[in-house]
């Protein structure tokens, strides 16, 4: 969804992921989102793996230690 000039990933638990700059990279990252979600059925687990995922994705050029589905596994 385009708000404000910034594209958003509007996900299925209700949270709004972005800013991002073109609907390129929203897309990009919203089939990604998508496929690491599809196995998800905890909606606890689901808002924790999208926070981690936004603050991932917005982090200006940290590499990540751990993966947001290792993580998402860690919370189970």
């Amino acid at each position: 969804m385009l708000r404000r000039g910034r594209w958003y990933i509007a996900t299925r638990e209700g949270i709004d992921v972005g800013p991002y700059e073109s609907r390129e990279t929203a897309e990009r990252d919203a089939r990604l989102l998508v496929m690491m979600l599809d196995a998800v059925d905890d909606p606890k687990a689901a808002h924790a793996f999208i926070s981690e995922f936004q603050r991932r994705a917005h982090a200006p050029n940290k590499r990540a230690t751990t993966s947001p589905k290792r993580r998402l596994d860690q919370t189970r």
